[in-house]
């Protein structure tokens, strides 16, 4: 049986976790007492401008917090194919098991290496600026938006590859910043040299502190 057959298989067995529709997730419960049973209503009310910038801030960084809690959640790395089919089941299980689905087109399963660009969300910073709401709709390219285009076209034909964590090693962290964005990654030992295992970045915005407070 080949690898992609027995992956297959393994895969079957858990087909309604792959769901472009978010899962209902229900590991953890919350359960507010009331005084009375009686509902209190009330009209929705503005959130004051002097503290809207601290409650994006807190919800951003929370939302943070719950992608790493997710990743680490249903992250598997092995060193052999059987160990990793075993890894899948475990994984697949968990998710099902917690009411989690798996968007199909952002899994990746079975690959021997996966290919990231550092420092992303800064490179692209010229590009996603085009979506913004306050952009005419007409789109309007410069020499910002080429050299963005050029970079990432580069990037995605170097090969950086981005080996498996190894928790039995120590970790080295690299950071970067500059007045578009933060960078970040983790490097490991491995073949004599430190590679990637993981990156992150992000965009900074204008209520973000600046690259110097940083």
């Amino acid at each position: 049986m080949t690898s992609r057959v027995q992956l297959q298989e393994v895969v079957k067995q858990y087909e309604h976790i792959f769901n472009d529709v978010p899962g209902n997730a229900n590991i953890i419960e919350h359960e507010v007492k009331l005084t009375a049973d009686e509902p209190i209503r009330s009209k929705p009310y503005t959130i004051p401008y002097n503290v809207r910038e601290s409650l994006k801030k807190y919800f951003r960084d929370m939302i943070n917090e719950r992608k790493t809690a997710l990743t680490e959640f249903a992250s598997t790395s092995t060193k052999t194919w059987e160990q990793h089919l075993v890894g899948f089941d475990e994984v697949f299980s968990r998710l099902a098991s917690a009411g989690f689905t798996a968007r199909p087109t952002k899994c990746v399963l079975g690959a021997e290496s996966i290919e990231f660009i550092p420092n992303y969300a800064a490179k692209a910073v010229p590009l996603s600026d085009l979506t913004n709401k306050s952009q005419p709709n007409q789109v309007v390219w410069s020499d910002a938006q080429e050299k963005a285009y050029s970079a990432l076209k580069t990037e995605l034909t170097s090969f950086a590859i981005l080996w498996l964590p190894d928790n039995t090693k120590p970790f080295t962290p690299r950071t970067d910043a500059s007045d578009t964005g933060l960078g970040a990654v983790l490097l490991q030992e491995h073949d004599g040299k430190l590679s990637p295992v993981t990156y992150a970045s992000r965009k900074l915005t204008e209520s973000d502190f600046s690259t110097t407070e940083l």
